[in-house]
């Protein structure tokens, strides 16, 4: 409960999302607003911070024959990003039956991982309630220079051994600069700061970035960011806008979905 915050304390507010419905072809953004108010001299409600939500609501993909079991997206491509850093994945599992379904996973290696899995159970393996959903996290997170990374994960039925669905993704990693500081701490040679950014409502009008590690660029003289689209087809374009040294702004012609991002300081 947040109702009585004492000084220099805080609390956690949780906001579920429930979407109830979907377009036919491509997933349906929704959006609103949390208000926080406090009581003003008269005792009325004062707006203090508002909050901005959104969220995406999708359409199950039909199971393979004979599964209860879909998996959305069936798969994604994390793109080109630098070793040492990493990119995730959400994916949902969607249960077309009116009973749960227990499933287990087969194993990943790296680069790619399970970093986080609300599909799972006390027991050890994973549920998804009757007609329900549950989702997992892919993270990718290369550790040599290639252009094209891929697996699969297949979802198999914890009591036949079944397969019940399958998706896969791929990735590639490019090599970064190494880092070296003079005997002062200042930065002597380039630096690259990655990530991915992500936007439900597309990039249009533009969605700034903020460099976690913008102190690497403390003695640089320059920096330039890119950017390119994860998954891009011919037809998207990306362009950077530099804004200072540790925010930039993203734009491009993408109605959703992720860009990976780089910047190089000198």
């Amino acid at each position: 409960q947040c109702q009585t915050i004492g000084p220099n304390q805080s609390c956690q507010l949780q906001v579920g999302f429930n979407p109830t419905a979907a377009q036919p072809t491509q997933p349906q953004t929704f959006s609103g607003t949390l208000q926080i108010s406090i009581p003003d001299a008269n005792g009325a409600p004062s707006i203090v911070k508002s909050i901005t939500l959104s969220g995406t609501g999708t359409i199950a993909p039909p199971p393979q024959p004979g599964s209860p079991l879909s998996v959305s997206p069936g798969s994604d491509d994390f793109g080109n990003i630098p070793i040492g850093t990493s990119a995730t994945a959400n994916f949902t599992v969607f249960n077309s039956s009116a009973s749960p379904v227990n499933f287990t996973f087969s194993e990943l290696s790296s680069p790619f991982s399970i970093t986080a899995n609300r599909c799972a159970n006390p027991n050890g393996s994973n549920t998804v309630a009757a007609n329900g959903s549950c989702t997992f996290i892919i993270e990718f997170q290369p550790t040599q220079a290639t252009t094209f990374q891929t697996q699969g994960l297949t979802l198999f039925d914890e009591t036949s051994g079944n397969e019940l669905a399958f998706i896969f993704f791929t990735g590639g990693g490019i090599a970064g600069v190494p880092v070296t500081y003079d005997n002062n701490g200042n930065q002597t040679n380039s630096h690259i700061v990655s990530g991915q950014a992500v936007s439900p409502t597309g990039f249009g009008n533009g969605v700034q970035v903020t460099l976690l590690n913008a102190a690497a660029f403390k003695s640089a003289s320059s920096y330039v960011c890119t950017a390119t689209v994860v998954g891009s087809s011919s037809g998207l374009t990306v362009s950077v806008r530099l804004d200072n040294g540790s925010q930039f702004t993203i734009f491009s012609n993408v109605t959703s979905g992720a860009i990976n991002y780089i910047c190089i300081g000198n």
